[in-house]
């Protein structure tokens, strides 16, 4: 299953810092590369006099138990923001909530601040965790070094837990593919206009269930809250750490305000100037390559088991043991654990299992995979109508349904249905819905640059294009991680990535070079 051209990372030892190669792809074309190599420096993107730049209301202090928050030793707040940071004729104010946990060092470092992702992730929600206290997480706390010397300011942004505008009356639907066959091959045409129609019946409803709303949760409206925000807490620079979604938060931010980063975490980085496209073409070979590092760390031979197994799933489907079985759930509920690297041994029990089921004689030692349940949409349509503002290209249904069967001829059928996911989004929405990123034509030039770190088997956010992301910000420095963990920092036990990110955050200082950082099954490694 190895990807040719993806990087055989297992290769380096512990920490070795390496010379960035690009690599020539479909998703990374070569005027991109050429873009990310420019000597030019992108002009920062200052708001318009539309934008309302001035109108910033004071933040108003209100009780934590108001927008949600327990937790002691914070203070909370609310900041009023235009609905519509572009028309000065739309009087709606929105509010968006935050929490701050103030250092206790004598000597403070400056203001941290993040975003977790989604689009839909609670920063009020993520701040119980980073602080320590969540017991179900404890290893997820941040270095006390960073607690104590920044205030740290957790936020939901516009759309999301205790923020407005949000969403109302979406109900509950999840989008159909049709009947998909559970063994053979699959007519993916059919299979991704089915999805696409039954996408754009829930999007459209939705969105009119939201007039004046819907079309102003993107990226462009929340970096303009989030400059909002730090004007109104006289913060003069943020120390920014963007997970997943948040990178694309980061990234438009540090385009439009870039002397207001003192620095920029990327993790688990979503691809500067992505389209649908690129993003559905990524998925082709994105969880085939994750579930190949996740196979490669428990030996070669256990790699060729996955294959197998995997190859299988696609001939048989029934009942074992009196449970129902078929690729759709089996295999797919696999690659639904990849993102996190503690469901390793988790999965490779499931392999052991279907592999002993299928191959050999032996009655299989461990229970059979429940079949998984269908996700609930709900949570989900803050996500679609984030990204189909901040993109404005629409793909249509023929060429992701060529990119579904690209995938499902690599070897992995199932991916074929997360290829469609990635491609079709924004089904029902009308040509012009949002407000788009610009995009980013040269390198950024930052205060002290920034760290880009990634997973090189993330199946959500591809490694590529977290070099691509590098490439557009003067004297980024890339981590890559030998694993299919999504986000990592302060997610698994690996000094190799913890050390310099937090050495990056104290003193803004870069590793020397570019790093690649492995893992062995259950431990870090450690090499000299």
């Amino acid at each position: 299953m190895w990807i040719r051209g993806a990087p055989a990372l297992a290769e380096y030892p512990w920490v070795t810092p390496v010379r960035r190669v690009w690599l020539l792809t479909p998703i990374i074309t070569a005027a991109s590369v050429m873009l990310a190599g420019a000597p030019a420096t992108a002009a920062p993107l200052e708001p318009t006099a539309s934008t309302r730049s001035s109108a910033i209301a004071p933040a108003s202090t209100v009780p934590c138990s108001s927008i949600d928050v327990a937790l002691d030793g914070v203070t909370c707040g609310r900041l009023s923001v235009p609905v519509d940071w572009f028309d000065a004729s739309n009087t709606a104010t929105g509010s968006i909530a935050y929490a701050i946990h103030r250092a206790t060092a004598k000597k403070k470092l400056g203001t941290l601040t993040f975003n977790p992702g989604g689009p839909g992730g609670s920063g009020l929600s993520t701040l119980e965790v980073l602080l320590g206290r969540d017991p179900m997480r404890p290893w997820q706390r941040l270095p006390k070094s960073v607690v104590e010397q920044f205030d740290i300011v957790a936020w939901d942004p516009r759309g999301v837990g205790a923020s407005t505008p949000a969403l109302r009356d979406c109900g509950f639907a999840n989008p159909s593919y049709g009947a998909l066959p559970a063994t053979g091959p699959v007519d993916w045409l059919t299979a991704t206009q089915a999805y696409s129609d039954s996408l754009a019946a829930i999007l459209a409803a939705c969105a009119a269930a939201n007039p004046g709303v819907a079309d102003k949760l993107g990226t462009a409206f929340v970096i303009r809250d989030l400059e909002a925000l730090r004007k109104a807490l006289g913060v003069s620079q943020w120390t920014y750490w963007g997970m997943s979604y948040g990178t694309q938060i980061g990234m438009a931010y540090a385009q439009a305000y870039p002397s207001r980063l003192r620095a920029l975490l990327l993790d688990g980085t979503v691809p500067v100037n992505s389209t649908f496209t690129q993003r559905a073409a990524m998925q082709t070979w994105g969880r085939l390559y994750a579930l190949d590092v996740f196979a490669r760390s428990y030996g070669k031979g256990f790699a060729a088991k996955v294959d197998r197994v995997v190859a299988e799933f696609d001939k048989r489907a029934g009942d074992i043991q009196g449970e129902s079985f078929d690729r759709w759930s089996t295999v797919a509920s696999w690659l639904g654990l990849l993102n996190a690297q503690f469901n390793y041994p988790l999965i490779k029990k499931r392999v052991d299992y279907w592999y002993d089921a299928f191959f050999t004689s032996q009655t299989p030692s461990t229970p059979p995979v429940v079949r998984a349940a269908e996700p609930d949409l709900s949570g989900r349509y803050l996500t679609f109508m984030v990204n189909c503002s901040d993109i404005a290209e629409r793909p249509s249904v023929e060429s992701i349904a060529r990119f579904a069967q690209s995938a499902a001829d690599a070897g992995l059928t199932v991916a074929g249905r997360m290829v469609i996911e990635r491609g079709i989004v924004c089904a029902g929405l009308p040509e012009g819905f949002g407000r788009p990123l610009p995009e980013i034509t040269a390198p950024l030039r930052l205060p002290h640059s920034a760290v880009v770190l990634n997973s090189v088997g993330d199946p959500f956010t591809q490694w590529l294009g977290a070099q691509q992301t590098a490439g557009f910000i003067q004297g980024a420095r890339l981590i890559s991680y030998m694993s299919s963990q999504h986000v990592t920092y302060r997610q698994v036990p690996a000094p190799c990535v913890d050390r310099p990110v937090t050495t990056y955050l104290l003193t803004v200082t870069r590793p020397a070079s570019d790093l690649q950082c492995n893992f062995a099954v259950g431990r870090d490694i450690v090499i000299g």
